[in-house]
């Protein structure tokens, strides 16, 4: 709700102000004596109209030069207090020390949050009776605006627009896929061409192996030759190459079968020399005979000893063995001698102890 107005350097208005009773508030006066300038200065703090200069006071004039003192329309609306200035130096709106600079005929959008008032809330001088003198297109309008149908129509008017110039760019966009395919359409061999060059890669692999087993070749070859050249030089006669060979093979045979006389001429002269070292060394038939007859009898001789060395071994065996029995004897009697008491339990007598 308005509670003042203060009015200075506009119009018919020095420094003018109003106080507003909560209700219906009547301005009265003689012609010309401000009362439209009032309403004229509300509607200038709220819509930022009218624009340019005239609503300067006469007083306040310079040769249409700006106001020399700012002009103002300062409208307290429940605790806020909107400030409308204009002077040198600043045009807009001033709240709680904010400035809020008025670009041509728009209110900023902090001031409209302010206001919050629409043109139905304001009746101006001379104007008609509420709704009841219009049209009933302009009664449809101001219902439509009221309750938004406008901004519905301009939202199906954005949408249809959008609409449309969706549909041009789906055509612009298809006319450009079809010219990409065009040009992609150009470009169709070079998916064979990656297969040939991978089919190349393949016959250059293969090219290489195969140059490879060629330089094999080609070295093999030249082995031939030159072994070739080395056959050249043999005899081109074969029936004399052939006697060259059998002569050959005839003289080793002969070598090998000398050879093989030679090593058995060697063992049978050395069998001679043990035949005859050993017809050397053996005594005559008597002599030998009389050895064997010595021989046996020291055999004879060896065999009884040896009886009679068996013999000695056993008894030496009994006589260890019985010594170990008699010590064994001899430690129990002492053992014995010992645990006796030293007075005899029948006689009462000293018993002596020898051992």
């Amino acid at each position: 709700m308005i509670s003042s107005l203060v009015i200075q350097n506009y119009q018919s208005h020095l420094d003018t102000t109003l106080e507003f009773d909560p209700g219906v508030n009547i301005i009265i006066g003689s012609s010309r004596s401000g009362k439209t300038a009032v309403l004229r200065a509300l509607n200038w703090n709220r819509y930022n109209k009218p624009a340019g200069l005239a609503i300067n006071s006469y007083w306040n004039r310079d040769k249409k030069k700006l106001p020399n003192a700012p002009i103002k329309s300062i409208v307290k609306l429940g605790k806020t207090n909107i400030v409308r200035e204009r002077d040198k130096t600043f045009n807009g709106y001033e709240i709680d020390g904010e400035r809020y600079e008025a670009i041509g005929a728009d209110v900023p959008d902090y001031i409209e949050k302010i206001w919050n008032m629409g043109e139905v809330n304001i009746q101006k001088q001379f104007d008609q009776p509420f709704l009841l003198s219009e049209s009933a297109a302009e009664v449809a309008r101001f219902f439509n605006k009221t309750i938004h149908l406008d901004k519905i129509d301009t939202v199906l008017s954005q949408a249809e627009t959008k609409r449309q110039r969706t549909n041009k760019d789906i055509k612009e966009k298809t006319a450009t896929l079809e010219e990409l395919h065009t040009k992609i359409a150009k470009y169709d061999w070079i998916e064979p061409a990656n297969s040939l060059t991978i089919l190349f890669e393949r016959f250059n692999k293969r090219f290489e192996e195969k140059n490879k087993i060629f330089v094999e070749l080609k070295d093999l070859v030249e082995y031939v030759n030159t072994e070739q050249k080395r056959i050249d030089t043999i005899p081109r006669n074969l029936d004399q190459a052939l006697s060259i060979m059998i002569d050959i093979e005839k003289l080793d045979s002969n070598i090998e079968l000398k050879i093989e006389k030679e090593t058995e001429l060697i063992a049978l002269l050395k069998q001679i020399r043990d035949l005859e070292h050993a017809i050397a060394v053996v005594p005559d038939m008597g002599t030998i005979d009389t050895l064997m007859d010595n021989i046996f009898n020291i055999k004879q001789a060896l065999d009884a000893k040896n009886d009679e060395y068996n013999a000695l071994n056993r008894i030496v065996a009994d006589i260890l063995a019985h010594n170990t029995t008699i010590e064994s004897l001899e430690q129990v009697i002492e053992n014995y001698i010992i645990q006796m008491p030293d007075i005899c339990p029948a006689c009462g007598n000293q018993i002596k102890k020898e051992i």
